[in-house]
């Protein structure tokens, strides 16, 4: 079982400290649930960029890499697997594209054991799909399944979309791909169920 981390109101690459410090709290309070209940793997999202960037640029990134390395350490106390989300478009996070989270394997140096929550309708929107399981097939533990137009995150039904489900199921199984597909579907959850369950057949 997998829960989802707060994402409202939430910054963990806040350049203003208590505002990150807060954001890790609630965080740090969802995955002390998450384990009291069971939970075998905890998601979140990465921090994003503010106003304040303009001025100082990097301090978010600088901020998130703290917060992750902070996140993970409070998951390995709790025993439970923390999941790095992709980021969706246009909403301002720091990690949304493969050169993104190359970079943060890079900046991470290893003090980390990364592990991702695939999102595939946000790598729709910068039309990194496939490069994106290519990139990361052994930190993919977990993948979120929705569609969209490629625009806008809509979380639409599975085939209301612009998404290739046959590539995306094809290029999970070639990288060995065996965890969860979580429908996040706003409206026509039962039919992207149906529509899940004959590709997966």
């Amino acid at each position: 079982m997998a829960v989802h981390g707060p994402f409202v109101d939430v910054n963990i690459g806040s350049p203003y400290e208590p505002m990150r410090r807060f954001a890790l709290r609630r965080h740090f309070r969802s995955m002390e649930a998450a384990a009291r209940i069971g939970a075998s793997s905890w998601v979140f999202h990465p921090g994003l960029r503010t106003g304040v960037t303009y001025y100082y640029p990097g301090v978010e990134w600088r901020k998130t890499l703290q917060s992750i390395r902070e996140i993970y350490r409070k998951a390995e106390e709790l025993g439970i697997e923390a999941l790095l989300e992709n980021g969706t478009e246009p909403v301002p996070f720091v990690l949304k594209k493969v050169e993104d989270f190359e970079r943060l394997l890079s900046d991470l140096k290893g003090d980390v054991d990364l592990k991702l929550a695939f999102d595939v309708g946000h790598a729709n929107l910068n039309g990194q799909i496939q490069d994106f399981v290519k990139a990361f097939s052994g930190l993919i533990k977990h993948v979120h399944v929705h569609d969209n137009d490629g625009k806008s995150d809509l979380h639409l039904g599975l085939g209301r979309g612009t998404v290739n489900w046959p590539e995306v199921i094809n290029a999970l199984r070639e990288a060995g791909y065996r965890g969860p597909l979580v429908v996040e579907s706003v409206e026509n959850v039962w039919e992207s169920l149906v529509f899940l369950r004959s590709l997966l057949a």
